[in-house]
């Protein structure tokens, strides 16, 4: 029995070593001397082997009599080895014919460069070598392309891409020459090693230019074959090889094509020939030249030139014969059109993901278990959802996931790392739950390798080596005493090139056929003008798809806004293009002239938005929100505006002339540069000047929409994710052109002129969000945000201090929030001024006459102020609240819900304002009151906590009445008792007035 253990154990250390390549032929010599140890050859005679320089191929190819010609080596060791080498040998042979059998692979999709794909060494492609097929259908071709040396490899790949090129042009088909992919064993994928890619694509342009000689030719050759795509090859474990196969797709589409034929020129039969020419061409300098013409077509599985010194009859006949197969080629493309599907498997995830609620945060399931195979880098952005569903476990069978794979993608989550080893039921399970921290944060469980304790395993190796114990995770997981008895629901994310179908290239055409069948659909439209300025470039052609959609959907503010889009894209690409520093007169005169009709087309967008919200509010179950789309171009159209005047002399004093400081009629002879851009920048004065208004405008706006108002359910504000970063950055642009001043610096700063100095500090504001309120309160829901609200508070003592008509009704409105902000975030901060002064502040400025526009902010913090104060008329000013919140925000918000900033609390002062973060801390570390509010055990853990305080009052028509003002449940169906009936319930402090929450009926 012991005996019978040795052998295996010996077989094994034969066959493969751990530490040495899986593949045999990739073992050097110090690969083959660790084997020579291993099989019990002595130390001596290793050595001697060693000296030899034999590697793993020639190992493979040693004989007997190689062997008996080192006179040196030991009986003993040549036995041994000679024996080991034929165990070697059929391990080597079933590793192959395993390959061959089970491993085959799909190509690469044609015509395609983004695609999830990926190829694994060793394996074999499932197709074959072939000519032409049904003309779609790519014919192939293989290139080991391992034995060529390496100043020779550029002129062999070019030679062969030009041979097969022009065969499958000629043929009217379809191909693809794949270049690190063997004959025999036919289609396995080898992988070549590729230093610099761009090398590639420079020289088969240069190839086609040399070869196909005629310029229309040329023209059409370099659209027909398409540049090389680099196709990763992984290793049978998933990890990288550093290798790939090369690909070249052929295409030659009959709108591009037509009936013509190619000839090339100077294509040389092999590098030798090439070689051999060069040489006589140096000793022959003069004479005559032949032009070395040749006509290839596809004849089976190889390229065939017709042209040859026998007889040119077969070419001629072909020749004639083009039209034919040219109408061939016609007929089978729209064959294959008509076969397409659209395909709505992303719709299809979505149902099942949330159960058809078509929410995350509304979804049926309380738990999601997500299994991952390997995920390519053009997959990630499209999981990025995953991040949305915190997902309670992540089985993840991607050993190189950490570094470039879905793992990556969660690096800025919290998340726990597991071995699937640690899921073993050795003890209480509760302990072991609790160890691992189930439930808190997700649980990241690597199966195959991915962490420095486990390297990964091959699919032949993987179920004896790991299948157990993550049987183990999966056995942990499905336990009742485990994970809560909630649905949960677990996704096999199996991202497999083995399951992906080929999917032609032919978007355009698609799209125009779409176009054709469903000619009153202004989406379809919008979908080709998006083509053509996002894919093409081609804005002329884009703009007349955008006007067709929007003359057939007038009154929809997504297609209004492609519009918009089209000349937005058509000015950044023009500025992109420009490489003149600085920008010449006539460009800058094109360029705003383009931005002042994307500014007007942005308009458009926001007033059609406009009437959409309007319509939507009237409508029943209708939760679409309002389109911000134009106000975020007009901002994008600015920023791109001061990159192009940032590219002239302007540069230096642009920030004044933006804000009126310095006048354009000065610009001659303040900088004697500008005299040349005069006449275009009086021209479009009026627009410059208006620049900076519109901009504060749609910041002012923007934070008015995302700050005070919330999604209609509780749930995440995805649009609110999607917008703000791009907002943030424009607003950054903004502030570093027109606030460019720091407070730092202005307190520091001796002998400054007041107005100035008022004027500095206004900037200091402004570049804080301190000059709205919709600014300061971002504030409460924002990290580390106390430095700036006393920087704030600094900068308004100093304004208040001045003589009252230098500071505005706002400034004092303002300083108010600033304090009220500050004492929730940092209560024992110096600047916070006492609560009672603040009170008489506020009592100072409520009966002043109040710009409507003013009237929201100022009696929002009125409520929460005076919200004790038996004389304080609490009713009015809540009524005139609730009338500026329909005027201001009602129009847009539709889907939407005004924001509880505040809640009731139970002690005096700032004490009893409790924000979202006080409530959070009482909740777990994951759970969020902001979007949570309709859960009934989240309540039950804030009455836990005894920091709100809990007030009673009577339903009467809808609303509960309290000391005479009217309170709204969320929901009005929350009320359907009987007026007259006695409630208890929370108060939370929105815009549209005081809120019920958590209400329960009296007995």
């Amino acid at each position: 029995m012991e005996a019978s253990r040795n052998s295996e154990k010996k077989k094994d250390q034969t066959a493969v070593s751990s530490k040495r390549p899986v593949d045999i032929n990739d073992w050097n010599k110090d690969h083959v001397r660790q084997w020579i140890l291993e099989i019990k050859v002595d130390e001596e005679d290793a050595e001697i082997f060693y000296n030899q320089r034999i590697n793993g191929a020639s190992l493979l190819l040693l004989e007997e009599t190689d062997l008996s010609s080192i006179q040196s080596l030991s009986l003993n060791a040549k036995k041994l080895i000679i024996h080991n080498i034929d165990i070697l040998k059929q391990k080597t042979q079933q590793q192959n014919d395993m390959v061959t059998q089970s491993c085959s692979l799909k190509p690469y999709p044609f015509s395609r460069f983004n695609a999830a794909h990926r190829y694994r060494e060793n394996s074999i492609l499932d197709v074959t070598e072939t000519g032409p097929k049904d003309l779609i259908q790519p014919c192939h071709e293989f290139k080991a392309f391992v034995n060529t040396a390496e100043e020779d490899r550029m002129k062999k790949y070019t030679y062969e891409v030009i041979r097969f090129a022009a065969a499958c042009m000629n043929s009217c088909t379809n191909g693809t020459i794949h270049f690190g992919v063997a004959d025999d064993p036919h289609g396995q994928i080898l992988g070549i090693r590729v230093q610099k890619t761009d090398d590639f694509d420079v020289q088969q342009s240069h190839a086609i230019e040399k070869h196909f000689k005629l310029e229309r030719s040329v023209q059409i050759a370099k659209r027909c074959i398409k540049p090389p795509r680099f196709v990763e090859v992984l290793k049978a474990d998933m990890t990288s090889t550093g290798k790939c196969v090369i690909e070249v797709d052929i295409e030659p589409s009959s709108i591009i094509c037509e009936d013509i034929y190619f000839n090339t020129y100077e294509v040389v039969k092999n590098i030798k020939q090439l070689k051999n020419k060069d040489k006589m061409q140096e000793a022959k300098p003069t004479g005559k030249k032949s032009d070395g013409k040749s006509f290839f077509i596809r004849d089976g599985s190889s390229s065939k030139n017709l042209i040859t010194s026998g007889s040119s009859k077969e070419y001629e006949k072909y020749i004639k014969d083009m039209p034919r197969l040219s109408q061939l080629r016609k007929d089978a493309e729209e064959k294959h059109l008509s076969t397409v599907k659209i395909s709505v498997q992303g719709l299809k995830l979505c149902e099942m993901i949330t159960g058809g609620t078509q929410s995350l945060d509304r979804s049926h399931f309380a738990w999601y278990i997500v299994v991952a195979n390997k995920s390519h880098p053009v997959q990630l952005e499209n999981l990025r959802f995953l991040l949305h569903m915190d997902p309670v476990a992540v089985l993840d069978f991607d050993p190189e996931s950490a570094e470039n794979g879905l793992n990556k993608l969660f690096e800025e989550r919290k998340i726990n790392v597991h071995l699937p080893a640690q899921f073993k039921i050795t003890g209480a399970v509760e302990d072991i739950a609790n160890k691992l921290k189930l439930t808190r944060n997700t649980s990241w469980v690597f199966c195959n390798g991915g962490t420095n304790e486990e390297t990964p395993s091959d699919a032949d190796r993987w179920l004896t080596e790991k299948g157990s114990s993550v049987r183990d995770v999966v056995s942990f997981l499905c336990r009742k005493d485990v994970l809560p008895q909630k649905k949960f629901l677990t996704i096999f994310l199996l991202l497999s090139q083995d399951i992906m179908k080929e999917t032609p290239r032919l978007e355009e055409t698609v799209l125009y056929n779409a176009a054709k069948c469903y000619s009153k659909d202004a989406v379809m439209f919008q979908l080709l003008a998006r083509y053509h300025y996002i894919k093409k470039c081609d804005f002329t052609t884009a703009m007349s798809w955008a006007k067709k959609a929007k003359d057939h959907l007038k009154d929809n503010s997504y297609i209004c806004d492609t519009v918009s889009q089209v000349l937005v894209r058509e000015l950044k690409h023009a500025v992109h293009k420009d490489k003149d520093n600085p920008i010449k007169p006539d460009s800058l005169e094109e360029y705003i002239t383009l931005a002042k009709s994307a500014g007007e087309a942005c308009k458009e967008t926001q007033q059609t938005a406009y009437r959409e919200g309007m319509t939507r509010l009237q409508r029943l179950k209708d939760y679409k929100t309002y389109n911000t789309a134009g106000h975020l171009g007009e901002l994008q159209t600015a920023a791109v505006v001061i990159q192009i005047l940032q590219k002239t002399p302007l540069f230096n004093c642009l920030g004044h002339i933006l804000s009126g400081e310095i006048t354009f009629e000065d610009l001659p002879r303040k900088n004697p540069e500008l005299k040349q851009y005069y006449h275009v920048l009086q021209k479009h004065k009026n627009y410059l000047i208006q620049l900076k208004g519109t901009m504060k405008n749609h910041f002012y706006f923007l934070d008015n929409f995302f700050v005070n108002l919330v999604p209609f359910f509780a749930e995440k504000d995805k649009q609110k994710e999607l917008t703000k970063p791009k907002v943030s950055r424009y607003f950054q642009q903004y502030t570093d052109l027109f606030c460019n001043i720091h407070w730092s610096e202005l307190v520091n700063t001796e002998c400054i002129n007041l107005m100035v100095k008022i004027e500095q500090t206004r900037q200091c504001l402004e570049r804080n969000k301190g000059d709205s309120y919709t600014g300061l309160l971002e504030y409460l829901y924002e990290k580390d945000s106390a430095s700036a609200l006393e920087e704030i508070i600094q900068q308004y003592d100093f304004i208040l201090k001045l003589k009252k008509e230098a500071r505005h009704l706002m400034d004092t409105v303002n300083f108010i929030y600033a304090n009220v902000i500050l004492a929730n975030i940092k209560p024992e901060s110096q600047y916070i001024r006492p609560y009672q002064d603040l009170r008489n502040l506020l009592l100072q400025i409520i009966d002043q006459p109040t710009p409507f526009s003013e009237i929201l902010p100022l009696h929002y913090i009125t409520v929460l102020l005076l919200r004790q104060e038996e004389d304080c008329a609490l009713p009015t000013f809540v009524s005139q609240m609730k009338l500026s919140y329909l005027k201001d925000l009602r129009p847009v918000s539709n889907g939407k819900r005004a924001a509880v900033h505040f809640y009731l609390g139970k002690d005096e002062g700032y004490s009893g304002l409790i924000s979202h973060r006080d409530i959070n801390s009482c909740l777990g570390s994951e759970q969020n009151i902001s979007t949570k509010w309709d859960d009934e055990k989240i309540w039950k853990q804030v009455r836990d906590c005894e920091k709100l305080c809990r007030v009673s009052g009577k339903i009467c028509n809808g609303f509960i009445s309290v000391a005479g003002v009217k309170v709204y449940p969320m929901f009005r169906s929350q009320l359907n008792n009987e007026s007259g009936t006695k409630v208890s319930f929370f108060i939370g402090f929105s815009m549209n007035g005081p809120v019920a929450l958590d209400i329960d009926f009296e007995s």
